[in-house]
């Protein structure tokens, strides 16, 4: 039989209604997986830029090494696409704990329009 998705599976009602709403819990939760996340990602950019230090901009460990051609004999660099989500995925984690810290702010812009002035919030990174 297959698990439902709506049963909480090894976690009871109890201890899900005390953890979601606990902001320090959930700031736990988001600095264990930021923890996570940034070691794997040292991990990537540490061995492959080892790998690539011949490279130009390959020491930073953005570049992987692949080979394109008929017998695959020509090396080709571009930036890994999964590094830069793993990079973003991590900028995510720091905006939601500085807003669940309430260290996220934002300001108020003055911008010109045609028919006046206007007031916009925009968040700031």
């Amino acid at each position: 039989m297959l698990p439902d998705s709506r049963t909480p599976g090894p976690f009871s009602a109890g201890t899900i209604s005390l953890e979601i709403p606990s902001r320090n819990a959930r700031v736990q939760a988001l600095q264990q997986w930021w923890d996570y996340l940034r070691t794997g990602l040292d991990l990537i950019l540490d061995q492959r830029g080892a790998d690539m230090v011949d490279v130009p901009g390959g020491a930073s460990g953005f570049l992987p090494r692949d080979f394109k051609g008929k017998k695959a004999g020509r090396e080709v660099y571009r930036i890994d696409p999964g590094v830069v989500s793993l990079v973003a995925e991590l900028r995510g984690h720091k905006r939601r704990a500085a807003k669940e810290s309430g260290q996220w702010k934002t300001r108020v812009e003055e911008s010109q329009g045609t028919h006046g002035t206007a007031h916009q919030p925009r968040s700031v990174d």
